[in-house]
């Protein structure tokens, strides 16, 4: 069903979500904003969230793109 999609755009948006549902938070601190930037590119890049805004910089928003995409240590 489509709410599958919908939890895995927003657990990209904020990977920390379910610790901030458990911390009592009713919305993410940094929502996902639908761009679709993450669908567009799944086939071709790490996952993760690549909109810009969302983001101080786009150092930023590299970072927590490959720190998610990390293996384990």
């Amino acid at each position: 069903s489509c709410d599958l999609i919908a939890v895995a755009r927003a657990l990209l948006a904020n990977p920390d979500l379910v610790q901030q549902f458990a911390a009592g938070r009713e919305l993410p601190t940094n929502p996902c904003t639908h761009c679709n930037r993450c669908a567009a590119r799944t086939a071709t890049s790490p996952l993760g969230c690549y909109e810009p805004r969302r983001f101080p910089s786009l150092a930023a928003m590299e970072a927590e793109i490959m720190a998610n995409n990390r293996g384990d240590d």
